[in-house]
């Protein structure tokens, strides 16, 4: 993540954003109380960096497509969760 915010889309982000942070979701908790979490987008990122390389799209798809084929059973390992690009979090705030 940090390869692409540096170097592939420095421009996209404003100096306010940064990546999240375990104290961010402790902060989430405190507001909600109970907070689960589900990642996405392990490998599939990875195609992006050789979009720049690749000039047929079709190319381009079927690489994305099989990176995510392939990165969907690594979902279950817990270890590699922290490697996901996108996190989902659904909050429910107990009263």
């Amino acid at each position: 993540m940090e390869l692409n915010r540096k170097y592939f889309a420095p421009k996209e982000r404003t100096k306010y954003e940064h990546p999240l942070y375990m104290s961010d979701v402790m902060k989430g908790m405190k507001v909600f109380g109970n907070i689960t979490h589900s990642e996405f987008f392990l490998l599939s990122p990875v195609a992006r960096v050789f979009q720049k390389f690749i000039r047929n799209p079709n190319i381009f798809i079927i690489l994305y497509k099989f990176l995510n084929f392939i990165e969907k059973p690594l979902y279950k390992i817990n270890f590699l969760k922290q490697y996901c690009w996108q996190t989902v979090f659904k909050c429910v705030r107990l009263n």
